[in-house]
């Protein structure tokens, strides 16, 4: 019985991993997509990349910075960040 138990939760936890490396997979793709194509718009790049690093680990406040030139950080993408910031705001360490 105990046997059978831990085969359960083997098979579970495989199923866990599998799907997350799926979904990781899934994610690369789309971004390798996206960034081969012309870049017109680096714009779309970025969001695509915030979409993704949202998705894949779940987090509330994904943000992508650019590092500039003149070494000042630049906010380029984000999703459902805080109200208290906007974009340009330089991140809080």
């Amino acid at each position: 019985m105990a046997e059978s138990k831990n085969t359960a939760a083997a098979y579970a936890t495989l199923g866990r991993e599998l799907a997350e490396a799926r979904a990781f997979q899934t994610a690369t793709a789309e971004l390798l997509r996206i960034v081969k194509r012309p870049a017109t718009d680096p714009q779309q790049v970025f969001e695509a990349i915030v979409d993704t690093c949202h998705r894949l680990f779940a987090t509330d406040n994904p943000r992508l910075w650019l590092l500039r030139d003149d070494g000042q950080l630049e906010l380029v993408a984000h999703r459902n960040l805080y109200p208290s910031a906007s974009v340009g705001d330089p991140p809080t360490l």
